[in-house]
């Protein structure tokens, strides 16, 4: 089953700073370029490639490499006037996230995706860890950057039909997009696939069940 949210007017402050499709990050590790994008959250969605990286790494092997990758969430946060050189840093604020093309690769849970399944490959961090898939809001900040000629996530994929799939380290997720005359981006859905995620027994023993059933008269 798939669940269905709509964005509507997913831009916050826009993208920051306006009329830039890409940044240039730097920090004391590492030299990327990234998306700079507001929309359902801000977000850093950073380019794959030019870190050495694909985009469809494990989430073992993301998080192998994302330490050297949070000083570019802070460049970005100053970059995008969310902080100051000075202030305290965000562990959370922007998101930050890698893009990359579509290749081939195994899930989390044994699945094989092949490149033909999906438009672009995302691996989110949620604070200092890999997202096990990608939230809500950094889908729609992916969606929002889809639709900037020249973005990180632009370069890697297009989206004439109105739909970009997203490959995560748990799967392919979609997202649909409604632009206006102009191309700016006005409403997303979002569509994820609905699962079990827990089963529980729970276990009564004999006696306190005895003490609570009633009496029988004979």
């Amino acid at each position: 089953m798939l669940l269905g949210r709509w964005y509507l007017t997913p831009g916050g402050a826009s993208r920051r700073p306006p009329g830039r499709a890409v940044d240039m990050l730097e920090s004391r590790e590492k030299t990327a370029k990234a998306t700079l994008v507001d929309a359902g959250a801000p977000a850093a969605l950073v380019d794959a490639p030019s870190l050495g990286l694909t985009g469809s790494e494990s989430v073992a092997e993301f998080g192998e490499r994302l330490p050297s990758l949070l000083g570019l969430r802070r460049a970005a946060a100053i970059r995008m006037g969310l902080s100051t050189p000075d202030s305290p840093i965000s562990h959370a604020v922007p998101k930050l996230g890698i893009v990359g093309p579509a290749a081939d690769y195994t899930t989390t849970g044994g699945t094989h995706v092949t490149a033909g399944e999906f438009d672009v490959a995302v691996r989110m961090a949620s604070m200092h860890a890999p997202h096990p898939v990608i939230g809500l809001t950094s889908m729609v900040a992916v969606a929002a950057a889809a639709t900037v000629p020249g973005s990180t996530v632009r370069a890697h994929t297009a989206t004439e039909n109105g739909e970009i799939r997203i490959g995560t380290a748990a799967g392919v997720v979609s997202a649909s997009l409604r632009t206006s005359g102009d191309g700016a981006l006005t409403g997303v859905t979002l569509n994820r696939s609905a699962r079990v995620i827990a089963r529980a027994d729970i276990f009564v023993p004999a006696a306190a069940r005895e003490a609570r059933e009633p009496a029988v008269a004979r």
